[in-house]
């Protein structure tokens, strides 16, 4: 019961704190967070702009869960947003990483509507998902409307989709498609050794934010989500050598680096203080001083074969 009041508690606290805080997007810190601001030449609301930031986002804030598998309550009100991903220069996940964006892309002109997706990448075709995943449907000045997404951890996606064009996209990590799906869904494919797979479908009905409360809070608190079973963290890099991409993550006690050729390097963690050096080092992650190392190392010791979904489902 206590722990049920509490939870409530958290919902209701998060609306009332979104409606009363008067909160100021500051975009050129998030710029200068994201490194784009040597980047950019205008800040027009046009394909260009959105690809530039899309990117940026995803080479600079990673994915992580540190919090979830803390169980520590996930904010998706923006002040705490701002001030975890952009003050405390920590990571998220989809709806921590996707509202930020949405914000700064708000205050540059674009019109953006967040949109709920049902995850169906690694899963079942008769299995059927809930709407635990949030992307972005970007409308530039170009009219024509984008799919953005810097939320969906190790497998992403890192250019805009026009959700009007079937034919497939092009970008560092393969190719993508969006095409019709049953009952008025759109569908997310990438294409993996030469066939189509489904990553996540959704409508363009826009998400309200008590709708997304719900889905943060189920995201963030039930066993039987991915993220509160496994301790992830992933982030696209540069190769400062070759000039690829590579995807890096961490699932409990291993780090995988995914090669734009699809070959992997594993490497086991030695300790937990070797995962803790790796999530500074790698992906820029100092863990808060309020952190609870024990839930941490409890995950480091569940090993990455043991989690409530596959490996597969983040490391192909």
């Amino acid at each position: 019961m206590k722990e049920l009041f509490q939870r409530t508690h958290y919902i209701v606290s998060a609306v009332f704190k979104t409606i009363m805080t008067d909160f100021s997007f500051n975009l050129d810190l998030y710029l200068s967070r994201i490194s784009a601001v040597d980047k950019i030449t205008s800040l027009q609301p046009n394909k260009e702009t959105l690809a530039l930031l899309q990117l940026s986002h995803l080479l600079t804030i990673p994915f992580e869960n540190l919090d979830v598998v803390q169980k520590k309550a996930i904010s998706i009100d923006l002040t705490d947003i701002y001030e975890k991903l952009v003050t405390n220069k920590r990571g998220g996940y989809c709806f921590e990483m996707n509202t930020l964006l949405s914000a700064a892309l708000v205050e540059i002109g674009f019109k953006v509507k967040p949109v709920l997706a049902r995850v169906r990448w690694n899963r079942p075709k008769e299995v059927k998902t809930a709407y635990t995943h949030i992307i972005l449907l970007v409308t530039a000045n170009d009219g024509i409307t984008y799919m953005v997404d810097v939320g969906f951890g190790g497998l992403q996606c890192t250019i805009p989709l026009n959700i009007a064009l079937e034919e497939p996209e092009h970008c560092p990590d393969g190719k993508f498609r969006i095409i019709p799906s049953d009952d008025d869904y759109l569908k997310l494919q990438w294409s993996l050794r030469g066939e189509w797979v489904d990553m996540y479908v959704f409508k363009t009905e826009e998400a309200l934010h008590c709708d997304q409360l719900v889905a943060n809070w189920w995201m963030s608190t039930s066993h039987d989500s991915r993220w509160v079973s496994c301790l992830f963290v992933a982030r696209i890099i540069l190769d400062p050598i070759t000039n690829q991409l590579e995807r890096h993550h961490i699932l409990n006690n291993e780090y995988v680096i995914r090669h734009i050729d699809g070959k992997a390097t594993r490497i086991s963690f030695t300790s937990i203080n070797h995962l803790i050096e790796t999530l500074y080092s790698v992906f820029g992650l100092s863990l808060p001083h309020d952190s609870d190392l024990s839930k941490i190392d409890y995950f480091y010791q569940k090993g990455a074969a043991a989690t409530f979904h596959s490996p597969l489902y983040i490391s192909t």
